[in-house]
């Protein structure tokens, strides 16, 4: 059975294994379903849901990161762009919350310092 768990990118395969064996151990008598684990690994690390990288976890096996198409990351943060994204005149795009902040200091694009 395979379950889909999003969760910080910068986590190893092995810490959310071993939580996800924590929950089993917890919850001996409740199936793992997605959204049980889902809620324990997110209150675990929270983190604002744009920052997150999908695992794949089959419960049979190993966990796996999905590395299906090359994602784009927010030069800004270093996190996969998911949703939440600002493309400027120069064709750069970021996560929303990162170039407001950048804007608020420089008025320049954070990877060809394009003035805007």
């Amino acid at each position: 059975m395979n379950v889909e768990i999003w969760a910080p990118p910068n986590l190893s395969k092995n810490c959310i294994r071993d939580k996800v064996k924590e929950w089993m151990r917890l919850h001996p008598n409740t199936p793992p379903y997605q959204r049980f684990l889902q809620d324990y690994i997110s209150s675990q690390w929270p983190i604002l849901w744009h920052l997150k990288a999908k695992f794949i976890l089959s419960l049979d096996s190993e966990i796996e990161y999905e590395s299906g198409v090359e994602e784009d990351v927010c030069s800004i943060c270093h996190c996969h762009l998911n949703l939440g994204i600002e493309t400027l005149y120069c064709g750069h795009a970021f996560h929303t919350m990162c170039i407001h902040r950048w804007l608020q200091r420089a008025n320049t694009c954070p990877n060809c310092r394009a003035e805007l």
